[in-house]
């Protein structure tokens, strides 16, 4: 559709690609859908604020749940699924918008208006940014990292067929500790705007 862009953003732990994909959205005018939409607007999902908050973005639960055929008692793939169907639809209206994780850039794979983002940073920064923002000891922000990272990596790895983090699965890898967080926004805006001057030549 022309000049629609989506912005797909997928990141570490404390590298700050929350915060960026809010300011990227603000900056282009796009609509930001990340959990506190999900869960603010859950009864465009279909499910209540707890079971969003809850349940969205989260692996499945493999001790208690079970799958026949393409049947799943899971509560987990059920969101999912939800969240698909809404990430699809506002796809397929034209709109342009930024969505923060939910295995968007495997959802979107076949949308050619979609630019799928990984954000990383340097560990020691990231360290210092979860310390400051949870009050944690170093080893504790360090635990939380991991902890998160290993749960975005199985949750993506779960319904994407490519590995969360590998630079074969995203138009666009940049560290945010290198040029720092505005710089980082201003690159990818700047990608924005090239790849729709590029769409619109080819229309």
């Amino acid at each position: 559709m022309k000049n629609q862009v989506i912005v797909t953003i997928g990141r570490e732990y404390g590298s700050a690609g929350h915060f960026i994909a809010g300011h990227l959205a603000q900056k282009l005018g796009f609509t930001l859908y990340d959990k506190r939409f999900f869960v603010e607007c859950h009864d465009q999902i279909g499910y209540s604020a707890e079971i969003m908050e809850k349940y969205d973005e989260k692996p499945v639960n493999v001790l208690i749940s079970r799958r026949v055929r393409n049947h799943t008692n899971s509560i987990e793939s059920h969101v999912q699924n939800k969240v698909n169907e809404f990430i699809l639809s506002k796809a397929a209206s034209g709109e342009s918008f930024v969505v923060v994780g939910r295995c968007a850039d495997q959802v979107l794979r076949h949308n050619p208006n979609t630019i799928k983002v990984f954000i990383t940073g340097h560990m020691d920064e990231k360290l210092e940014r979860i310390m400051d923002i949870y009050k944690l000891s170093k080893e504790k922000a360090a635990d939380k990292i991991k902890f998160h990272d290993k749960k975005r990596r199985y949750y993506h790895n779960t319904y994407s067929d490519m590995k969360w983090g590998d630079s074969r699965g995203y138009d666009i890898c940049i560290n945010s500790s290198i040029i720092g967080i505005d710089a980082t926004v201003d690159i990818l805006a700047n990608y924005v705007e090239k790849f729709r001057e590029a769409e619109s030549k080819n229309i």
